[in-house]
């Protein structure tokens, strides 16, 4: 039974991940919507393998304060929590810089940092982020600020996993592709047609993502048969990047 750190336990990937695992591990998991993450937990029989913290990624105040007496020393860290605000670069505020980059890389590198000097990561454990083929392999129009948070996820775990390599603590990342989510379907039917959708769904071809495939490869990634493998952003596309 592995102690693992979820952060983000409301997105539709993280929810999904949690009811596959919760009941063979203990979960502290980091949520800023109560409302929501209540309504997720409460069909689950999770009450002694789920421990949850509210957090609030965009206020890095509350990260230096968040009470890492609570937590066990963690066997893997998972960072599924991001925002893309999708704006043409011309329109976007500082807000919209602020926030996004303190939720998606901002908070993360102090999350860490802090997990560290607390001696809260076991050695082999496994840190895993959730990055995007956008901001390595592709540049869409109107998410500038994404791709550029994401970009920045790939070169922090490089350095990390040189820095942290005598104690076998292992960083890497995943580079999806578009998932089929409640939540990115919802959004992207609201601002494209359906037929333009459509046709960006053939785009890929092994089809649009399913969540499990990202859990198999999280499981594959916080397991001892990845424990050669540190420093590396792992694309999952269906094969959209090769065309």
């Amino acid at each position: 039974m592995k102690n693992i750190l979820i952060v983000g336990g409301t997105s539709d990937i993280s929810k999904e991940f949690i009811k596959s695992t919760y009941l063979d591990n203990n979960l502290y998991i980091t949520y800023r919507d109560k409302k929501k993450f209540l309504e997720f937990t409460k069909d689950l029989n999770c009450e002694k393998n789920i421990n949850n913290f509210f957090i609030d990624l965009s206020d890095l105040e509350s990260i230096d304060n968040l009470n890492y007496s609570g937590f066990n020393n963690f066997d893997a860290v998972i960072f599924f929590a991001a925002i893309d605000i999708i704006k043409p670069f011309k329109l976007i505020s500082n807000d919209d810089i602020k926030n996004s980059f303190n939720i998606n890389i901002i908070s993360s590198i102090i999350l860490i940092r802090n997990l560290i000097n607390y001696k809260l990561l076991n050695n082999l454990s496994s840190v895993v982020f959730l990055s995007s083929i956008s901001g390595i392999k592709i540049g869409p129009s109107g998410h500038s600020l994404y791709s550029s948070t994401k970009a920045a996820i790939n070169g922090l775990i490089m350095s990390l996993a040189n820095e942290n390599s005598k104690r076998g603590i292992r960083f890497n990342a995943i580079a999806p592709g578009l998932i089929q989510t409640k939540n990115l379907h919802d959004e992207n039917t609201r601002i494209i047609s359906n037929e333009d959708y459509d046709r960006y769904s053939m785009k890929y071809p092994l089809g649009l993502g399913k969540t499990n495939s990202v859990i198999s490869l999280i499981n594959f990634l916080i397991s001892d048969e990845s424990k050669w493998l540190t420093g590396q952003t792992i694309v999952l596309d269906g094969g959209f990047t090769i065309n």
